[in-house]
């Protein structure tokens, strides 16, 4: 009698957390709800000091499709999504933030898609405001033009196949907040395609009370580092000066 073969997913959605326990349970749960079932669901607790892994296990017991890993020190966003696809048996990665909340059918539109357009390496999509219902919509035109300027998907609807990410080297973990302009930026050099849908796939938490002003001038110092990469490729060695102009 022959050993019976277990199929794989199709989709592996990743989730990065750090003392997430707030609004991890809501984030997981957006996950099961999802029109689409054929999923496997990877967490990786990046060394959590509240009760975050004990949310995690609970849903585990649950839930086969979902498994775990711990960071045994707090090694970052980059290290810890990075760990979840050398994890995944899919051959198409999800993203998801803990703190964000999947519509039901983002994974089930963003599947056909992909399923449709096997020449896109990278899709994503629009995303509304949690506390606000403000829309974020990405931009879906022109997308290697813009990619010199800025981010051109939305980083927490996005879905990519595996193996052109394993080819461009995975998230830069030496760049860590801007983790998705510079990996974008990987896929573009290497010819891959990108794409974007109109509809919302996610409600992003923005966090208005927190105080954001160092974050983000860390935050345009990363994407410095992204401009100079893609001005260094077309022959240029910009200034400080010229990438603030730039930017």
């Amino acid at each position: 009698m022959r050993d019976s073969i277990v199929k794989s997913p199709q989709v592996a959605v990743i989730i990065s957390v750090y003392n997430g326990q707030e609004f991890i349970a809501e984030c997981i749960e957006s996950i099961l709800s999802q029109t689409f079932m054929d999923f496997e669901l990877i967490i990786v607790d990046d060394a959590s000091t509240d009760e975050t892994l004990s949310v995690i296990k609970e849903y585990v017991k649950k839930d086969s499709r979902i498994r775990h890993a711990r960071n045994e020190v707090n090694s970052e966003r980059c290290f810890s999504r990075n760990r979840a696809v050398s994890m995944a048996t899919a051959d198409l990665i999800a993203v998801m933030d803990a703190d964000d909340v999947a519509l039901p059918d983002r994974l089930e539109k963003q599947v056909a898609f992909m399923r449709g357009h096997s020449d896109v390496a990278v899709l994503g999509g629009a995303m509304e405001g949690y506390e606000n219902r403000q829309p974020f919509v990405a931009p879906s035109e022109r997308l290697p033009v813009k990619l010199l300027f800025n981010s051109v998907i939305s980083h927490p609807t996005c879905m990519f196949q595996k193996k052109a990410f394993q080819r461009v080297g995975g998230y830069d973990e030496s760049n860590p907040l801007a983790e998705d302009y510079n990996l974008w930026v990987s896929f573009a050099r290497e010819g891959y395609l990108l794409a974007n849908i109109p509809d919302v796939l996610i409600r992003y938490r923005t966090h208005p009370n927190k105080q954001r002003a160092v974050y983000k001038e860390s935050l345009r110092q990363s994407m410095n580092m992204v401009w100079r990469r893609q001005l260094f490729f077309m022959g240029i060695d910009a200034t400080p000066l010229e990438l603030d102009i730039h930017g």
